[in-house]
């Protein structure tokens, strides 16, 4: 039986209280054939020591910097491009694998080859059997992301057509035939970007229910006061120029002035009352509109 090669490639930067958890359910994994990346974006709570130590197999990437969310996975890409690997799979070290979630990523693009990337079905981690994120698409008339079947305990058909998916199971020749993920981006939305560019080049973009991982939110970002408002409004922003029409750009322009933006200022003001989280979205709004990819 024919077992292709699978790089999985894990995102860390001041993960290692989570590190532990997510490298030992990928040594659980049902699957003969696949190697290990870790790409630490210059952790400074011993991140790199740990992974040398606790997981010698493990090949680590250790970036004299903080690279951002695209860009430390392209490293991670290009190094998978290297070892040779058939398959990419690009996860959080926030992260919970099931054990069988390669097996059914790699027969999905293994039958169907004008998938350009497949995902996973994300669980929640404080409850394992809810939904935290199903299928992902645009509503390109509010220029909001609608994620779908969150909550239920089950979800969509075997293998649904998407918009996004936020974990990448691809073949990394591809990938890079289309272009890796835009580092300009740093975080967030670089994953939707990147899909819309392989569906214009023809592939589908597809989540695969029976394919699990638990994943738990935001657990780097939600430590950084403005980091989450600032780089998720610039790139929304960002995002919409490249990819929507005319049409949609001022239908995403008048919903956001005139809808999303004070809900969101209501949240992160009245509930949080986080006045840096409001400045760092303000901030996002104006980069977002004068500033270009």
């Amino acid at each position: 039986m024919y077992n292709p090669k699978i790089a999985i490639v894990v995102l860390n930067m001041n993960g290692k209280e989570v590190l532990d958890e997510c490298l030992n359910s990928i040594q659980r994994l049902d699957y003969p054939n696949y190697i290990v990346i870790v790409v630490d974006n210059n952790s400074s709570d011993g991140s790199q020591a740990f992974v040398a130590n606790t997981f010698p197999g493990v090949h680590l990437i250790q970036n004299k910097s903080n690279e951002g969310v695209p860009e430390g996975q392209n490293i991670g890409i290009r190094a998978a491009l290297q070892s040779g690997a058939d398959y990419v799979f690009t996860i959080n070290n926030d992260t919970v694998l099931d054990h069988n979630v390669l097996v059914e990523l790699a027969n999905t693009l293994e039958q169907d080859k004008t998938i350009g990337a497949a995902g996973p079905i994300l669980y929640s981690m404080k409850d394992t059997t809810t939904i935290d994120y199903g299928a992902g698409n645009i509503d390109w008339n509010t220029g909001t992301v609608v994620r779908s079947h969150i909550g239920e305990s089950d979800a969509l058909t075997k293998i649904a057509d998407v918009d996004y998916v936020s974990f990448f199971f691809a073949d990394p020749k591809v990938l890079e035939s289309v272009g890796l993920f835009n580092k300009r981006y740093f975080a967030y939305w670089e994953d939707t970007d990147l899909c819309f560019r392989l569906k214009k080049a023809g592939y589908r973009v597809v989540c695969v229910s029976t394919a699990r991982v638990w994943h738990m939110q935001s657990y780097t970002a939600r430590r950084m006061s403005g980091f989450y408002e600032y780089y998720y409004t610039r790139n929304q922003f960002w995002f919409w120029k490249t990819h929507a029409t005319q049409k949609q750009w001022v239908s995403f322009l008048l919903s956001f002035f005139f809808f999303t933006f004070w809900q969101r200022s209501a949240v992160i003001l009245l509930r949080k009352r986080d006045y840096k989280a409001f400045r760092s979205q303000c901030k996002g709004v104006f980069d977002g509109l004068i500033l270009h990819l």
